[in-house]
């Protein structure tokens, strides 16, 4: 009914064995290095405005959004907060929103 500690023993040195082959076979092929970094490159948005705050980018995308153009947000590598649209809606969305 009870299992000897030898077996016990046998027991743990397996599981450890299979631990570290799990271990082994699922690690990511190359190192994790966190972001990549930034391109500068968005496809098909543009940049139309800067901000220095999450807030204000948020308000000027309150704005586009009551005009009916689509936008989005991205934080630049210098700090600052960048409200981008698609290319065809640029223009409109730079006759809303106050010089940058």
């Amino acid at each position: 009914m009870y299992a000897s500690p030898g077996e016990l023993l046998i027991l743990l040195v397996v599981v450890g064995v299979l631990i570290l082959v799990l271990r082994w076979v699922y690690r990511p092929s190359t190192p994790r290095r966190g972001l990549p970094p930034r391109t500068g490159d968005f496809g098909l948005l543009r940049t139309v405005s800067s901000t220095g705050s999450p807030a204000e980018a948020a308000a000027l995308r309150a704005v586009l959004s009551d005009a009916g153009i689509r936008s989005t947000t991205d934080r630049a590598t210098d700090g600052q907060v960048e409200v981008l649209v698609f290319a065809d809606d640029v223009e409109r969305a730079r006759l809303l929103l106050p010089p940058a």
